[in-house]
């Protein structure tokens, strides 16, 4: 059975469409009509793909970020097999340990893993197909939302 999602990405200047937030060697890229796996040293300790499964959720987190964005962003719809749902982790890991390419070994560290919770609706897949392009905040939204702010 096929389920669909909401990926939140960051457009790069060629057009191309990476992980909005996920830095250094975790980071993917999507393409539509291919399939995406989150890189395999992430995987095997049980780190996939985060998506939204509500759109209306993944459109409020991505304008509730736009300001820590400062970039294009957009929403892609992907489809994933339900068999495909991986577990949640407890909490997120810490952006040092993304950037780097190496996962903890011993977890009991503050600095290992981040202590923010997932945004609400958020699901991991071990893989998706990116199926369109939804919604995409170009540059121009950008300058207008910025010239918004109080």
């Amino acid at each position: 059975m096929i389920a669909y999602f909401y990926k939140i990405v960051k457009v790069l200047h060629d057009g191309s469409f990476v992980s909005s937030y996920v830095p250094g060697k975790a980071c993917c890229t999507y393409t539509i009509g291919q399939i995406t796996r989150a890189p395999e040293w992430l995987a095997k300790e049980g780190y996939h793909l985060t998506v939204f499964d509500d759109k209306h959720i993944a459109l409020r987190w991505l304008y509730g970020s736009l300001t820590l964005a400062n970039t294009c962003m957009a929403v892609l719809l992907a489809k994933a097999d339900v068999t495909d749902i991986a577990a949640r982790p407890a909490r997120s890991i810490n952006f040092e340990f993304l950037k780097s390419g190496v996962f903890p070994k011993i977890m009991s560290s503050d600095t290992d893993l981040s202590d923010e919770e997932w945004p609400n609706g958020t699901v991991f897949v071990r893989q998706l197909e990116v199926m369109d392009l939804l919604y995409k905040l170009d540059d121009s939204a950008l300058r207008a939302f910025e010239s918004f702010k109080l």
